[in-house]
């Protein structure tokens, strides 16, 4: 168990103090294969022109920025075809807010130029503060839906390489390859707004390895690390798509379960714990099996109150399956 749960202080989350840095919108399915629409030869122009943004280098790789709110800082990659912008979860790009229609517009990339289309939205999709129906965006518009706006861009593959490894050694745990606990919090603050704002469930859950201060009494800290990356692993390769995952410290594993009532939030940790179990991690020739335990907490949005809330009922019902005799998942009553 972790030094922190070891002296009995468990950490807290101040919603009101989290500075996010890295947020995504939500799941973003790149390489949409649906069919774009046919733009006449005499309205294809050069960058900075009325009616389409193209790039003077042929290299360079197109994408969507937020720009606001400000606590969303992600770059959207934008492929050759179309992507929809919606409220709904089977739109491509999701934005959870209640302005934004279920399925509020396309953007499709073809020929080097950006085209936006308004699907019929309630509200309406604005560029550059008019209301459009079919446009293109120019390196300088800005696309607002809702609260969000977003903004056209072009970017060198160098330049890329070098903002995401610059974003990675801030966002990412060194050890396992998955996201930190700062980046992992900062993400449950807006989820938990949005979660709010949207009527929707989300569940917390806490994991952690039962026995760890065994494995690096019995075979050495390097093999300690090692199984903690293969746990990292496994949870990654067993979580579901819109789950957020993160090292909570130590040998903790934090991760929060959108769109997820009590009971599905059991299944999703049972699938998890017993591939854990099956799992075996070798080092220097010899085999390590851990466990772990598992504590979860379940909350529709009429019931949330804090993250830190959430994370402490998570918290408690994994202290309830650590009495109970480990490699157990509990639920929250």
């Amino acid at each position: 168990m972790s030094a922190e749960r070891e002296t009995g202080n468990k950490p807290t989350v101040d919603a009101g103090e989290q500075t996010a840095m890295r947020p995504v919108l939500t799941h973003v399915h790149l390489g949409n294969t649906a069919e774009t629409p046919v733009v006449p030869d005499d309205e294809q122009t050069q960058a900075g022109g009325g009616t389409g943004v193209t790039t003077d280098f042929a290299r360079n790789i197109p994408f969507l920025r937020v720009i606001h709110p400000r606590e969303y800082t992600q770059r959207i990659r934008l492929n050759e075809g179309t992507m929809i912008i919606g409220r709904g979860q089977n739109a491509d790009i999701v934005l959870h807010d209640s302005q934004v229609s279920r399925t509020h517009c396309k953007i499709t990339y073809s020929g080097g130029k950006i085209f936006v289309e308004d699907l019929g939205s309630t509200n309406g999709t604005l560029l550059d503060g008019r209301p459009v129906k079919l446009d293109s965006l120019t390196i300088h518009s800005r696309l607002q839906l809702g609260r969000f706006v977003l903004k056209a861009e072009f970017k060198d593959p160098d330049e890329i390489s070098y903002d995401d490894k610059i974003l990675a050694a801030a966002t990412t745990d060194s050890l396992t390859g998955v996201p930190n606990r700062q980046w992992l919090l900062e993400q449950g603050v807006t989820f938990l707004k949005a979660f709010k704002e949207n009527k929707r469930l989300l569940s917390a859950v806490m994991i952690d390895v039962d026995h760890f201060k065994s494995v690096n009494d019995e075979h050495g800290h390097q093999a300690g690390d090692l199984v903690l990356c293969d746990v990292a692993a496994v949870l990654q390769n067993n979580k579901r798509e819109l789950d957020l995952l993160g090292r909570y410290g130590g040998e903790e594993f934090l991760m929060f379960l959108p769109h997820t009532q009590r009971e599905e939030a059991q299944m999703v940790c049972e699938r998890i714990r017993s591939a854990i179990q099956e799992h075996t991690s070798e080092f220097e020739g010899k085999q390590i099996k851990v466990t772990v335990s598992v504590g979860v907490a379940s909350e529709s949005f009429d019931a949330l109150t804090t993250l830190d809330d959430l994370i402490r009922r998570a918290d408690d019902a994994l202290y309830q399956a650590k009495r109970q005799g480990r490699n157990l998942v509990v639920t929250a009553g």
